[in-house]
């Protein structure tokens, strides 16, 4: 099988370094993407375009919400955001509540299944389907994102950036998007190590609005009217060659 595989692949990148050259101009929404493809055929000048945001609908607001709010949104149906809901709830919880006894889990997005529905507790909300899911990222004491499986950028996470958020993730959810660990975002892989970035972040104001100004200002710079300028203007220059 890993023959197989290693064989389809390389037959792949050959597509790929052909097909690509044929391209007037070609987009990728990260620097790592662009060096694959470099690494592929050495004539591809890929254009960098990362992944936008809303930074208007996302943006942030007043704290209003009691308590010690710990806030995960996405799809509550699809397995890699289950395993993530699961982890927060059953691995990483219990821990943050042995320095934070009131630390509460909101659980947001629609679609929650069987498995996030029977995560519900007095300390653990499940919302179900949401008009906007930006209230609720604004209201966060600290928005965590703990993907453990899956692929792709996370545009829910751009969101918690967008509304100010102080972050802590997992390195697999900020692929493809420029944090500096500690400066936008605490990053950590393993329960014990986000519980206690989670804890800190909880118990130190200051620590949440440094992360959070660092996180929008990010965001900012990945907003929709920034990214449709730089895709604007490569269509100019591709309209000029043909």
């Amino acid at each position: 099988a890993r023959w197989l595989a290693r064989r389809e692949a390389a037959r792949f990148g050959r597509f790929e370094a052909e097909a690509y050259a044929r391209a007037d101009e070609l987009i990728v929404v990260t620097q790592r993407d662009a060096d694959v493809l470099r690494g592929l055929n050495a004539t591809l000048r890929p254009t960098v375009i990362p992944n936008g945001i809303d930074t208007v609908r996302f943006s942030p607001a007043p704290k209003d919400m009691p308590g010690l709010a710990i806030v995960f949104h996405g799809a509550m149906d699809y397995a890699p955001n289950v395993d993530a809901a699961q982890f927060l709830v059953r691995s990483i919880l219990p821990i943050v509540r042995q320095r934070h006894p009131d630390a509460r889990v909101v659980l947001a997005g629609r679609n929650p299944n069987a498995v996030v529905r029977e995560l519900s507790a007095p300390n653990v909300s499940v919302t179900g389907e949401l008009d906007s899911v930006a209230p609720v990222i604004q209201q966060a004491t600290v928005y965590v994102c703990p993907m453990r499986v899956g692929s792709g950028i996370k545009n829910k996470l751009l969101e918690a950036m967008a509304c100010g958020a102080a972050i802590v993730a997992t390195p697999l959810a900020t692929a493809g998007i420029e944090i500096q660990r500690g400066v936008h975002a605490l990053v950590e892989d393993h329960a014990a190590s986000i519980a206690s970035a989670i804890s800190d972040v909880l118990g130190d104001p200051q620590l949440r609005s440094g992360l959070g100004r660092a996180a929008r200002e990010l965001a900012e710079q990945r907003s929709w009217s920034r990214c449709a300028e730089e895709f604007e203007r490569v269509y100019v220059t591709a309209s000029g060659r043909a």
